[in-house]
């Protein structure tokens, strides 16, 4: 089989064979990036960081945001299911490791940075609102506000557990 590759204004041909993978049920074919990564200035390499962070930061925050959408919701994992990309992640070498550290350090902050009490966005938000009011919020309403935001992070954690469980038996219980 011929691939055609574009680069740029050059196209390439290539010759791959497919391999069948069992695990999928069809053919499939594997690609590997050269040894040389192409020169980029300081430029072109903060415009790729702040793009990927960006994708990162967006992602994360849609993720959360499609919760109630089961296809979405089985993509959240706990301490398990990321155990186990970062363990494939460290074997592929040393980039795919930093940049996996890096995209969890990401995510986790901008979670933390939901409105929600205990979490550090909480107490921004809370204290943004009593700024904006002039006056200290009720502690019954703060009492009020942790108890919604322990309960949103106490599911995250049950449905991501619920997917590690699954994904470690093949069953898991269903949050459906």
């Amino acid at each position: 089989m011929i691939l055609k590759i574009k680069r740029g204004k050059e196209i390439r041909n290539v010759k791959v064979r497919p391999e069948y993978n069992k695990a999928v049920g069809q053919a499939r074919i594997g690609f590997v990036y050269g040894s040389e990564p192409d020169p980029v200035s300081i430029r072109q390499a903060f415009d790729r960081a702040t793009g990927f962070a960006w994708r990162v930061t967006r992602e994360s925050a849609s993720r959360i945001a499609k919760i109630f959408d089961s296809r979405e919701r089985s993509e959240i994992h706990g301490i398990v299911g990321v155990s186990d990309v970062g363990h494939d992640a460290v074997g592929l070498g040393l980039a795919p490791a930093l940049t996996f550290l890096a995209v969890i350090s990401l995510s986790l902050g901008v979670i933390n940075l939901f409105p929600f009490l205990p979490l550090d966005g909480g107490h921004i938000f809370w204290g943004l609102i009593e700024k904006l009011r002039g006056r200290r919020v009720s502690l019954r309403t703060m009492e009020l506000a942790s108890v919604v935001g322990f309960a949103l992070v106490a599911i995250l954690f049950v449905i991501g557990l619920s997917n590690d469980l699954g994904a470690l038996t093949g069953e898991g219980f269903n949050v459906h």
